[in-house]
């Protein structure tokens, strides 16, 4: 079972390690996409504004960008997502610098921004300081008259030089995250569902006998607790079996712990059969086991029960060619006659088992509330 959570946590960790490459890899593609397109924005810009200051960095950064795309899987993945980071600032900041608020830095540095958030969460305050810093730096330079167009501004935002970056990043970025947005999502239902399961198991492992799946003593109190509470809104009588296997110790000295698991499997198995499903059966310890019974009215009933119970038990049980023969002993209490809560009911039917004990075995017992 630590084998199947141990999985499951790898699982995991690798659905969201896919979301990443997968996201690393779309940025590439964009990056690749844009590389040209921006050239050729970069090179129109120059001309009309005259300023060739930015396209000589963005041109560098372009063919650097160009040459690593196809180098970069000969790198690990958080190297491509950094020189991806790094290329989206060294855009950013020249034409932050000269054309202020103009520029599409500013959806550069957004992006970059979100890309270190979703791969790097715990140094994203990094990169958030950073992106403060040049648009206080922008801020500085436009308030301080340093940072002017040589042309007019109003002007270049209509012309594709002005409008043409921010337009194309923001679309090119835009669905990127809206894809790894959708990608995250489908994740994070799987995810879920992985993690509903997993509650279940744990659930089952809480309330459930590891060795033949039925109800444990934590199960079997609570199980008892509702019956009684039902059967007391009823006005009804609810039966308590307590079930002790009889000569089940030389089984386990004589033939193995191995074995003697296989045999209450199969005690386990004919006790379900031969009940009714609406009684509960639970193990509550190494050889005993308690039948809870709503709805039984009569004496007869009850020892009907418990004869057609023994006879199951007593069966042989075949093993690897060995015939194995034990029986049981079964103390029974009944509420509202002999007790009027769980605990009491309880031990009332293990009163009542222990004679049927002493008195032989394969045998039962009724439990006297006068006694």
């Amino acid at each position: 079972m630590r084998e199947f959570f141990r999985s499951s946590a790898q699982g995991d960790d690798d659905l969201l390690g896919a979301l990443k490459n997968n996201l690393i890899d779309d940025v590439w593609i964009a990056l690749i996409f844009l590389a040209p397109l921006g050239a050729m924005i970069g090179v129109y810009r120059a001309i009309y504004s005259g300023l060739t200051y930015t396209l000589l960095i963005q041109s560098s950064l372009i063919a650097f960008v160009s040459i690593f795309f196809f180098a970069r899987n000969r790198f690990s993945r958080p190297a491509q997502a950094a020189v991806a980071v790094g290329f989206l600032f060294a855009c950013g900041m020249p034409a932050i610098i000269q054309y202020g608020f103009h520029s599409a830095a500013f959806v550069w540095f957004f992006f970059a921004t979100l890309i270190v958030a979703y791969c790097f969460p715990k140094k994203v305050v990094y990169l958030v300081m950073a992106t403060t810093a040049a648009i206080m730096l922008a801020t500085v330079l436009f308030v301080s008259g340093q940072q002017a167009l040589p042309i007019d501004a109003n002007e270049f935002i209509y012309q594709l030089a002005g409008w043409g970056p921010t337009v194309f990043a923001t679309l090119f970025f835009g669905v990127l995250m809206i894809k790894v947005i959708h990608a995250h999502n489908l994740r994070c239902y799987e995810l879920n569902a992985k993690l509903s399961e997993q509650k279940q198991v744990i659930e089952q492992l809480a309330n459930h006998d590891s060795l033949t799946g039925l109800p444990n003593r934590r199960l079997a109190v609570d199980r008892l607790e509702v019956a009684i509470e039902i059967a007391k809104r009823e006005n009804d009588k609810l039966a308590l079996l307590f079930i002790d296997l009889d000569d089940f110790k030389p089984v386990n000295d004589n033939f193995g712990h191995e074995i003697g698991d296989q045999v209450l499997k199969t005690v386990a198995k004919r006790l379900k059969a031969n009940v009714r499903k609406s009684d509960s059966v639970c193990r509550i310890g190494g050889d005993e086991f308690i039948a809870i019974m709503p709805g039984i009215k009569s004496k007869d009933a009850m020892e009907l029960v418990c004869k057609k119970l023994i006879a199951a038990i007593s069966e042989p049980i075949v093993i690897n060619g060995q015939s194995i023969i034990i029986g049981a002993s079964i103390g029974v209490s009944v509420y509202p006659t002999d007790a009027d809560n769980e605990v009491d009911l309880q031990h009332a039917a293990d009163e009542a088992m222990y004679r049927a004990k002493h008195s032989g075995k394969n045998q039962f017992a009724i439990a006297d509330a006068g006694q």
